[in-house]
């Protein structure tokens, strides 16, 4: 869907469709009259102005699947009142939520480092609200004119506040780690502090398991109790051929190949999540055995998702297709049986029907 396609419109209801994975610019600005919006697990990113001026929406929700949302995503949704960001989400644009009037819920992905100028100014609903858990700095007017913001939950992580962050220093009490930054922050600014401290009783990657194509940055969501704490998480990979992973829990991924990512905490607790790195579809091995009018198919894929579905099809000398088979891969192999009357050479590739994109190059064996 292009820029701003619904732009203005008297749209009230859509059904983003699950295959979408870009929300594009000015999508739907000025839907004024639009309130329901689901946002599909296929999303990754949602660009600027997304949403601008959408007066109707009361609660957004952010899947794990968004990696980024651009600046004014949400300006001035009057009747917004809760907005909920996925854990996957490591950058938000400037001016997110400016002029929000209802808003009172905000929950920030953890891996969100920088909360940019202005991202929740004149939100004059908002009391209460608790920084990522990774954040490191908070720009200018991040919380400005927010005029019944009276409590700020700081992690350790935090090395830096602009001065005009916040507007009412007098009315504020920060919460964070005796010692921090926050602390010396607060004295700054004559803000009352309360020191917190709260160790981590529970922590759990959201997924066992996760693919990743090589060469990306990912991160991986997680589960912390309490929701806010004052821990340190130190982060290792296994094996750092296959990937990397810096002091935040953003990994990059390198080659081909398994790795274990742990996250121990300062209070004793880890954490454990397998990360399969693919090593884009390669089929290694296709093996075709005749057996009359049947051929016994045998293929190999390198690391792919445990969702993908082997297809092979039959052709003719003049390539016109005589059938077709599907299979599904049990530890990275696959085998079947295809009718092969007539047929002089077979085709195969790796799909993943979640996606509904191909994971390889088609490979074909004459037979």
């Amino acid at each position: 869907m292009g820029n701003n396609a619904f732009a203005n419109s008297g749209l009230e209801n859509i059904v983003i469709p699950s295959a979408v994975q870009l929300i594009s610019e000015g999508l739907f600005s000025g839907c004024f009259n639009l309130v329901d919006v689901n946002i599909p697990n296929s999303v990754k990113n949602i660009n600027g102005n997304a949403f601008y001026n959408c007066d109707k929406i009361v609660n957004i929700t952010i899947p794990f699947s968004v990696d980024s949302i651009g600046n004014r995503a949400f300006y001035d949704c009057d009747s917004l009142k809760t907005i909920n960001l996925g854990d996957r989400i490591t950058s938000i644009g400037s001016e997110l939520c400016y002029s929000c009037d209802s808003l009172t819920y905000v929950k920030l992905g953890k891996y969100i480092t920088n909360i940019p100028n202005s991202s929740f100014r004149q939100c004059q609903s908002l009391e209460t609200v608790t920084l990522p858990r990774f954040c490191t700095n908070i720009a200018a007017n991040a919380f400005a004119e927010d005029t019944k913001l009276s409590s700020a939950y700081i992690p350790p992580y935090v090395t830096k506040i602009e001065n005009n962050s916040f507007s009412y220093p007098a009315k504020m009490t920060v919460y964070g780690k005796s010692g921090s930054y926050a602390e010396e922050y607060a004295k700054s600014r004559n803000m009352k502090f309360s020191a917190v401290d709260a160790p981590i009783t529970s922590i759990s990657f959201v997924e066992n398991e996760v693919f990743a194509d090589r060469s990306k940055n990912i991160v991986l969501p997680m589960n912390i109790t309490p929701e806010f704490d004052t821990d340190t998480i130190t982060f290792s990979s296994s094996d750092e051929n296959v990937a990397t992973v810096n002091e935040n829990g953003v990994i990059n991924t390198k080659n081909y190949g398994t790795t274990t990512i742990t996250a121990s905490t300062s209070s004793g607790k880890t954490a454990t999540c397998v990360l399969r790195v693919l090593s884009d579809g390669t089929i290694i091995k296709f093996e075709a055995e005749k057996n009359g009018d049947t051929a016994n198919v045998h293929i190999e894929t390198g690391i792919v998702p445990a969702s993908a579905v082997v297809y092979i099809a039959a052709y003719d000398r003049d390539g016109v297709l005589t059938s077709f088979a599907t299979a599904d891969l049990a530890g990275y192999t696959a085998n079947t049986t295809i009718p092969i009357n007539g047929a002089r050479k077979l085709k195969a590739f790796v799909w993943d029907p979640k996606t509904l994109e191909p994971l390889t190059q088609a490979k074909e064996i004459n037979i």
